[in-house]
Protein backbone atom coordinates (compact mmCIF):
# COMPACT_ATOMS: atom_id res chain seq x y z
CA UNK A 1 0.00 0.00 0.00
CA UNK A 2 3.00 2.65 1.07
CA UNK A 3 3.81 2.88 -2.19
CA UNK A 4 4.79 5.95 -4.82
CA UNK A 5 2.34 8.61 -4.33
CA UNK A 6 0.80 7.56 -0.92
CA UNK A 7 3.60 7.74 1.22
CA UNK A 8 3.72 11.29 0.29
CA UNK A 9 -0.51 11.50 0.73
CA UNK A 10 -0.45 9.66 4.20
CA UNK A 11 2.86 12.03 5.53
CA UNK A 12 1.24 14.35 7.55
CA UNK A 13 0.12 10.92 9.85
CA UNK A 14 3.36 9.55 10.11
CA UNK A 15 4.75 11.88 12.98
CA UNK A 16 3.28 14.85 14.90
CA UNK A 17 6.58 17.09 12.97
CA UNK A 18 5.06 16.34 9.89
CA UNK A 19 1.66 16.81 10.63
CA UNK A 20 2.33 20.39 12.16
CA UNK A 21 3.99 21.00 9.20
CA UNK A 22 1.09 19.54 7.13
CA UNK A 23 -1.78 22.20 9.51
CA UNK A 24 0.88 25.39 9.40
CA UNK A 25 1.29 24.77 5.37
CA UNK A 26 -2.62 24.48 5.25
CA UNK A 27 -3.82 27.62 7.82
CA UNK A 28 -1.40 29.74 6.04
CA UNK A 29 -2.69 29.15 2.68
CA UNK A 30 -5.69 31.73 3.54
CA UNK A 31 -8.13 29.29 1.46
CA UNK A 32 -10.90 28.37 3.89
CA UNK A 33 -11.73 25.32 1.64
CA UNK A 34 -10.75 23.58 -1.61
CA UNK A 35 -11.96 20.39 -4.50
CA UNK A 36 -9.08 18.28 -3.65
CA UNK A 37 -8.38 15.92 -7.08
CA UNK A 38 -8.75 12.28 -4.90
CA UNK A 39 -8.74 10.25 -7.35
CA UNK A 40 -6.71 10.06 -11.20
CA UNK A 41 -9.83 7.69 -12.60
CA UNK A 42 -7.26 5.44 -14.34
CA UNK A 43 -8.47 2.63 -12.23
CA UNK A 44 -11.26 1.54 -9.56
CA UNK A 45 -8.54 0.18 -7.31
CA UNK A 46 -6.07 3.01 -7.69
CA UNK A 47 -8.66 5.60 -7.07
CA UNK A 48 -10.10 3.78 -3.73
CA UNK A 49 -6.98 3.90 -2.26
CA UNK A 50 -6.58 7.56 -3.31
CA UNK A 51 -9.80 8.25 -1.86
CA UNK A 52 -9.08 6.71 1.02
CA UNK A 53 -6.12 8.06 1.65
CA UNK A 54 -7.72 11.43 1.64
CA UNK A 55 -10.32 10.21 3.78
CA UNK A 56 -7.60 9.05 6.31
CA UNK A 57 -6.17 12.94 6.48
CA UNK A 58 -9.52 14.10 7.03
CA UNK A 59 -10.15 12.05 10.09
CA UNK A 60 -6.69 11.92 11.43
CA UNK A 61 -7.06 15.80 12.22
CA UNK A 62 -10.69 15.98 13.55
CA UNK A 63 -12.10 19.02 13.18
CA UNK A 64 -9.17 21.02 12.07
CA UNK A 65 -9.31 19.58 8.16
CA UNK A 66 -12.70 18.63 7.28
CA UNK A 67 -14.31 16.33 4.75
CA UNK A 68 -17.61 18.12 3.32
CA UNK A 69 -20.33 16.09 1.82
CA UNK A 70 -23.27 18.35 2.32
CA UNK A 71 -23.53 22.33 1.96
CA UNK A 72 -24.11 22.73 5.47
CA UNK A 73 -20.63 21.40 5.87
CA UNK A 74 -18.65 23.64 4.14
CA UNK A 75 -20.72 26.72 5.98
CA UNK A 76 -19.99 24.89 9.53
CA UNK A 77 -16.67 24.11 8.47
CA UNK A 78 -16.12 28.18 7.63
CA UNK A 79 -17.78 29.18 11.21
CA UNK A 80 -15.76 26.78 13.15
CA UNK A 81 -12.56 27.74 11.50
CA UNK A 82 -12.27 24.19 9.71
CA UNK A 83 -10.52 23.58 6.76
CA UNK A 84 -13.52 22.22 4.08
CA UNK A 85 -12.34 19.28 1.89
CA UNK A 86 -14.65 18.14 -0.94
CA UNK A 87 -12.64 15.14 -3.45
CA UNK A 88 -13.24 15.57 -7.14
CA UNK A 89 -11.70 12.87 -9.74
CA UNK A 90 -10.64 13.37 -12.68
CA UNK A 91 -12.19 11.01 -14.95
CA UNK A 92 -15.89 8.75 -14.98
CA UNK A 93 -15.68 5.58 -13.02
CA UNK A 94 -17.48 3.55 -16.49
CA UNK A 95 -15.80 0.05 -17.24
CA UNK A 96 -15.56 0.88 -21.18
CA UNK A 97 -17.71 -2.18 -21.76
CA UNK A 98 -20.37 -0.22 -23.48
CA UNK A 99 -22.60 -3.47 -22.72
CA UNK A 100 -25.18 -1.77 -20.95
CA UNK A 101 -25.67 1.58 -19.07
CA UNK A 102 -26.62 -0.18 -15.84
CA UNK A 103 -22.88 -1.86 -15.70
CA UNK A 104 -21.49 1.77 -16.77
CA UNK A 105 -22.95 4.14 -14.51
CA UNK A 106 -22.98 1.63 -11.59
CA UNK A 107 -20.27 2.72 -9.86
CA UNK A 108 -20.74 5.88 -9.87
CA UNK A 109 -22.89 5.59 -6.30
CA UNK A 110 -19.68 3.95 -4.54
CA UNK A 111 -17.98 7.24 -5.67
CA UNK A 112 -20.23 9.55 -4.31
CA UNK A 113 -20.60 7.73 -0.88
CA UNK A 114 -16.55 7.59 -0.75
CA UNK A 115 -17.34 11.80 -1.05
CA UNK A 116 -16.90 12.51 -4.42
CA UNK A 117 -18.67 15.47 -5.65
CA UNK A 118 -16.94 16.93 -8.47
CA UNK A 119 -15.91 14.60 -11.17
CA UNK A 120 -14.34 15.36 -15.07
CA UNK A 121 -16.16 14.22 -17.54
CA UNK A 122 -12.71 13.37 -19.68
CA UNK A 123 -9.12 14.20 -18.90
CA UNK A 124 -7.43 15.80 -22.39
CA UNK A 125 -7.84 12.56 -24.25
CA UNK A 126 -11.11 11.13 -25.55
CA UNK A 127 -12.86 8.27 -23.02
CA UNK A 128 -16.27 6.42 -23.59
CA UNK A 129 -18.03 9.84 -21.76
CA UNK A 130 -16.38 12.48 -23.78
CA UNK A 131 -13.62 14.02 -26.06
CA UNK A 132 -11.17 15.42 -24.33
CA UNK A 133 -9.46 19.10 -25.13
CA UNK A 134 -5.45 17.69 -26.75
CA UNK A 135 -7.79 15.89 -29.26
CA UNK A 136 -7.54 16.76 -32.88
CA UNK A 137 -11.11 15.43 -34.25
CA UNK A 138 -13.88 16.92 -31.65
CA UNK A 139 -16.51 14.53 -31.12
CA UNK A 140 -18.50 15.72 -27.94
CA UNK A 141 -20.26 14.13 -25.54
CA UNK A 142 -20.74 10.21 -26.64
CA UNK A 143 -24.51 8.45 -25.95
CA UNK A 144 -22.91 7.36 -22.76
CA UNK A 145 -22.00 10.55 -22.02
CA UNK A 146 -25.89 12.10 -22.12
CA UNK A 147 -26.64 9.65 -19.98
CA UNK A 148 -23.70 9.91 -17.46
CA UNK A 149 -24.38 13.65 -17.10
CA UNK A 150 -27.82 12.94 -16.26
CA UNK A 151 -26.42 9.88 -13.97
CA UNK A 152 -24.27 12.70 -11.88
CA UNK A 153 -27.43 14.94 -11.46
CA UNK A 154 -28.85 12.86 -9.83
CA UNK A 155 -26.72 11.59 -7.48
CA UNK A 156 -25.21 15.47 -6.80
CA UNK A 157 -22.06 15.28 -8.61
CA UNK A 158 -20.62 18.61 -10.21
CA UNK A 159 -20.45 17.90 -13.69
CA UNK A 160 -16.81 19.08 -14.10
CA UNK A 161 -15.10 20.27 -17.99
CA UNK A 162 -11.91 21.74 -17.63
CA UNK A 163 -9.85 19.12 -19.57
CA UNK A 164 -13.14 18.36 -22.31
CA UNK A 165 -13.28 20.11 -25.86
CA UNK A 166 -15.31 22.29 -26.91
CA UNK A 167 -18.43 20.24 -27.98
CA UNK A 168 -18.21 18.08 -24.76
CA UNK A 169 -18.65 21.20 -22.64
CA UNK A 170 -21.24 23.12 -24.77
CA UNK A 171 -23.09 19.49 -25.47
CA UNK A 172 -22.50 19.34 -21.17
CA UNK A 173 -23.92 22.75 -20.71
CA UNK A 174 -27.10 21.78 -22.62
CA UNK A 175 -27.67 18.64 -21.29
CA UNK A 176 -27.03 19.27 -17.35
CA UNK A 177 -29.70 19.94 -14.96
CA UNK A 178 -27.53 21.33 -12.33
CA UNK A 179 -24.96 24.07 -11.77
CA UNK A 180 -21.99 22.73 -13.81
CA UNK A 181 -18.11 24.03 -13.34
CA UNK A 182 -15.03 24.57 -16.11
CA UNK A 183 -13.03 24.63 -12.47
CA UNK A 184 -9.40 25.40 -13.64
CA UNK A 185 -9.19 27.37 -17.16
CA UNK A 186 -8.75 30.70 -18.30
CA UNK A 187 -9.69 32.41 -21.78
CA UNK A 188 -9.40 31.68 -24.95
CA UNK A 189 -9.91 35.27 -26.24
CA UNK A 190 -6.84 36.06 -24.44
CA UNK A 191 -4.66 32.96 -24.92
CA UNK A 192 -5.42 30.50 -27.53
CA UNK A 193 -4.14 27.13 -25.43
CA UNK A 194 -5.79 23.77 -25.49
CA UNK A 195 -6.63 24.08 -22.06
CA UNK A 196 -8.97 27.48 -22.15
CA UNK A 197 -11.89 28.57 -22.65
CA UNK A 198 -13.79 29.91 -25.44
CA UNK A 199 -16.64 33.20 -24.44
CA UNK A 200 -19.37 30.77 -25.61
CA UNK A 201 -18.27 27.70 -23.19
CA UNK A 202 -17.90 30.55 -20.52
CA UNK A 203 -21.68 31.63 -21.26
CA UNK A 204 -22.89 28.42 -21.56
CA UNK A 205 -21.77 27.46 -18.06
CA UNK A 206 -22.88 30.12 -16.63
CA UNK A 207 -26.16 29.74 -18.05
CA UNK A 208 -26.34 26.64 -16.07
CA UNK A 209 -26.09 28.68 -12.89
CA UNK A 210 -22.42 27.22 -12.86
CA UNK A 211 -19.07 29.15 -12.63
CA UNK A 212 -15.54 29.04 -14.22
CA UNK A 213 -12.52 28.96 -12.10
CA UNK A 214 -9.89 31.16 -13.27
CA UNK A 215 -6.41 29.18 -12.75
CA UNK A 216 -2.81 30.89 -12.23
CA UNK A 217 -1.14 28.66 -13.83
CA UNK A 218 1.48 30.70 -16.40
CA UNK A 219 1.34 28.28 -19.50
CA UNK A 220 -2.44 28.99 -19.40
CA UNK A 221 -2.15 32.80 -19.14
CA UNK A 222 0.38 33.64 -21.91
CA UNK A 223 3.86 34.52 -22.10
CA UNK A 224 5.64 36.86 -20.31
CA UNK A 225 2.57 36.39 -17.89
CA UNK A 226 2.17 38.45 -14.36
CA UNK A 227 -0.19 38.60 -11.51
CA UNK A 228 -2.00 41.55 -14.17
CA UNK A 229 -2.41 38.61 -17.04
CA UNK A 230 -3.98 37.02 -14.62
CA UNK A 231 -6.80 39.57 -13.35
CA UNK A 232 -6.83 40.36 -17.13
CA UNK A 233 -8.06 37.33 -17.55
CA UNK A 234 -10.06 37.33 -14.44
CA UNK A 235 -11.87 40.81 -15.62
CA UNK A 236 -12.36 38.85 -19.34
CA UNK A 237 -14.04 36.02 -17.87
CA UNK A 238 -16.31 38.56 -15.77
Amino acid sequence: FFDRPFIRALAPTFDEASGREFLEAVMVSGLTGMFHTAGEGKSHREDIMRLASSAHICGWFGDQVRQVRRPDDVRNAWKKGSFAVAFSVNGPPCPGHLNSLEEEIAWLPTWYHLGVRMMHLSYNRRNVVATGCAERNDGGLSELGYEFIKAMNRWGIIVDVPHSSELSSLQAAATTAKPMMASHVCCQALFDHMRNKSDKVMKAIADTGGVVGITSRPSFLGPNSSMSTLLDHIDHAI
